[in-house]
C-alpha cells in the first residue's frame, strides 16, 4: 500500500463477447468516507458547484480515470503489449512469455500461434514435446484489495499471460446433450469441462482459478498451433523462458492503449485497469510487476505531475474501500484526462464514468456545452439515499444558468 503524502499545487465491444462491469459488493459501508461531495468547474478551474470538495471518500470505478491516465503518461499513447514465443531444439521445448496484455484473447492467440507455426515449419520442426508458460513478469502472488477469490468476474486474478480474461462462456448443447462453446472463436476446452459441467448451468461464463487460468493459455496454445499442423504431444508446464534460443518470435497486440483504455472505461473492467497498473509498476521499477510497484508508480505520477496530495490509493480499479481521494483532486484527475475524454462513455452532452459499490455512487467526467467547451464534474455519494440523481441535476441547472449568462 502506498499513500502520497506530497504537496497540494493543483482504460468497441470486446470482440470475446465479455461484457465486465463493477457489480455490487454485499459489504455494508464502512464509518469512515461516509458522506456526499461533488464539484463542477470550467475548464479553467473556476468551481461553478461545490459541496465538501475536500472531503476524502470512496471512488470506486471512476479511479480507473486516474489508472488510465497515468497508463498513458508512462507507457505512451501507442503502446501496444507483446508476447513472446521462443524453440528450444535440445529439449523440443516451446516457451510463451507474456507480458501483462489484458486482452490476450482468442482472436489474438489464433494469429499468433499461426505465426509461431509458420516459424517453426521454416525451421522444418512439426512436433513439439512440451509448452512451458513464462509469468515471471508479473509476480505470481499477486492479492488486489477488495477482491474475494469468488467466481465474479471482477475477482478474476491478475498474471502475466492471461487468456480471455481468465474466462470461460459456454452453452448447453440439447443435441449433443453436452456442454459447447457459447463463443465461436474459442474452443471449449477438455483442460475446463469438468469445471463447466460442476456448476449445472444450461449457460454461463466461468472464471478460473489461480492455477488453472495459469495454463489455460498453453491448452488454447496447444489447441491453435494443432490447427497449424503443429503437434503437440507433451505436457503444458510453468516455467521461465532460456535467452537467446535460436527460433523465436514476438508479437505485438493489434490493441493500442487508447482501445484498451477504451474497453477498460466503457465495461469498467477490473482486471483490466489491474492489469495496466502492474504493468505501469513493471516500467517503472522493473520487472516482476507487483501490486506496491504499480501503486507507487501512479500515485507517483498523481503527485509528481498533478500535485495530489491526499489521496489513497491501494489498487488500480476503484474495487477496494480503502481507496480515498476528495472531489477537488479527482476534478484535477478529470481535466488532465481532456484530451481523451472521447473513450469516455457518452450520453447525451455527457462524457462519464460511472462508480458502484453497496452504499456508494460516484460519477466523473464532462458536460459539453452549447459552443463544444467541456465542464469538468466529479459526483461522490458514499451512503445509501445520497441524493445522487438530484445532484447531478442541479449540477446541470448551474451549467444552463451560467452559460446563458455568458
Amino acid at each position: 500500500m502506498f499513500v502520497s503524502k506530497r504537496k497540494y499545487r493543483a482504460i468497441g465491444v470486446i470482440s470475446t463477447g465479455l461484457v465486465i462491469v463493477l457489480l455490487f459488493l454485499l459489504v455494508p459501508v464502512s464509518s469512515a468516507g461516509i458522506g456526499t461531495a461533488a464539484m463542477l468547474a470550467r475548464g479553467d478551474g473556476t468551481i461553478l458547484y461545490e459541496n465538501n470538495i475536500d472531503r476524502e471518500l470512496i471512488p470506486a470505478s471512476i479511479l480507473k480515470i486516474a489508472t488510465s491516465l497515468a497508463a498513458f503518461h508512462s507507457l505512451g499513447e501507442d503502446f501496444r503489449y507483446k508476447t513472446t514465443a521462443a524453440f528450444e531444439k535440445s529439449t523440443g521445448t516451446l516457451y510463451i512469455k507474456g507480458f501483462g496484455d489484458p486482452l490476450f484473447i482468442s482472436e489474438q492467440i489464433r494469429p499468433f500461434c499461426r505465426e509461431t507455426a509458420s516459424k517453426l515449419h521454416e525451421r522444418s520442426i512439426q512436433r513439439i514435446d512440451r509448452i512451458v508458460l513464462d509469468n515471471s513478469y508479473f509476480r505470481d502472488d499477486i492479492a488486489v484489495p477488495g477482491k474475494s477469490g469468488s467466481m465474479n468476474p471482477y475477482d478474476a486474478p491478475t498474471g502475466a499471460l492471461c487468456a480471455n480474461f481468465n474466462t470461460v462462456k459456454f452453452k448447453r448443447d440439447s443435441s449433443r446433450r453436452d456442454y459447447v462453446s457459447a463463443e465461436p472463436q474459442t474452443p471449449l476446452l477438455p483442460f475446463v469441462m469438468e469445471k463447466v459441467r460442476q456448476t449445472g448451468l444450461k449457460k454461463g461464463r466461468i472464471i478460473l482459478d489461480r492455477e488453472k487460468s495459469r495454463l489455460y493459455p498453453g491448452f488454447l496454445i496447444r489447441h491453435f498451433l494443432e490447427e497449424n499442423g503443429i503437434r503437440v504431444d507433451g505436457e503444458i508446464l510453468q516455467g521461465t523462458m532460456p535467452e537467446n534460443l535460436s527460433v523465436s518470435i514476438t508479437r505485438r497486440s493489434d490493441f493500442t492503449l487508447d482501445v484498451i483504455v477504451r474497453k477498460l472505461l466503457k465495461y469498467s473492467n477490473n482486471f483490466m485497469a489491474n492489469q495496466l497498473l502492474l504493468t505501469i509498476g513493471a516500467r517503472e521499477s522493473g520487472p516482476p510487476a507487483t501490486l506496491e510497484k504499480g501503486v507507487k508508480a501512479v500515485s507517483d505520477y498523481l503527485s509528481g505531475e498533478l500535485g495530489l496530495a491526499s489521496f489513497k490509493l491501494v489498487e488500480g480499479s476503484g474495487i477496494s474501500r480503502e481507496n480515498r481521494i476528495s472531489c477537488r483532486e479527482m476534478i484535477s484527475i478529470v481535466q488532465k484526462f481532456k484530451p481523451y475524454h472521447r473513450l469516455l462513455r457518452k450520453k447525451g452532452n455527457e462524457y462519464f464514468k460511472t462508480g458502484t459499490l453497496s452504499g456508494v455512487r460516484t460519477r466523473a467526467g464532462f458536460f459539453k456545452g452549447t459552443d463544444d467547451t467541456l465542464y469538468p464534474f466529479v459526483i461522490m455519494v458514499n451512503r445509501n439515499g445520497g441524493h445522487y440523481h438530484a445532484i447531478k441535476q442541479k449540477m446541470k441547472r448551474t451549467l444552463q444558468k451560467r452559460i446563458l449568462q455568458e
